[in-house]
């Protein structure tokens, strides 16, 4: 189930995340609420340019991404396109901000941006500051008004009456 995280360390760029509790991708439980968060994401991100380079976050040739809480082929095309794409305008593999690409959006566990095997920041995470990079902090504190937000998922983010 998506959930709202607050950070020990807010930063400029995050007071707090907005994570998955289930692996988003290719063989994973795909729990519908964690499969929206992705996808929303995925879909706001899409064709936004990668800094440094021509190419955006979404796959060549594709309609936008449908947020429909179903992990399908073209929502595992969306992650793997977003970990290569960010990861060519990082470009050193060795960079720890450098995602797995392994085409899976995996949780946080343990409290650690970083994941257990690769030590590489998680693509969650990613997800989330590329957000407050694209709309600001303000926005990314309040996804909810984005008009792509789901609305199924705001009890789940949200406290009632926040």
């Amino acid at each position: 189930m998506s959930r709202t995280l607050p950070l020990t360390a807010p930063g400029k760029y995050l007071a707090f995340a907005y994570v998955v509790d289930g692996a988003v991708g290719a063989g994973c439980r795909n729990q519908r609420d964690d499969v929206l968060l992705v996808q929303f994401f995925l879909r706001v991100l899409g064709p936004r340019t990668v800094p440094g380079t021509n190419e955006t976050f979404q796959p060549q040739g594709g309609t936008p991404l449908a947020i429909d809480g179903v992990c399908g082929q073209r929502t595992i095309a969306a992650i793997k396109t977003f970990q290569a794409q960010y990861n060519k305008a990082v470009g050193d593999p060795a960079d720890q901000s450098h995602l797995a690409q392994d085409g899976v959006v995996h949780p946080i566990e343990q409290g650690s941006p970083f994941g257990r095997r690769s030590n590489h920041v998680l693509t969650i995470i990613r997800l989330n500051t590329e957000y407050t990079f694209q709309f600001g902090l303000d926005r990314q504190k309040r996804i909810d008004m984005d008009p792509l937000f789901p609305r199924e998922l705001f009890n789940k983010l949200f406290l009632a009456g926040s």
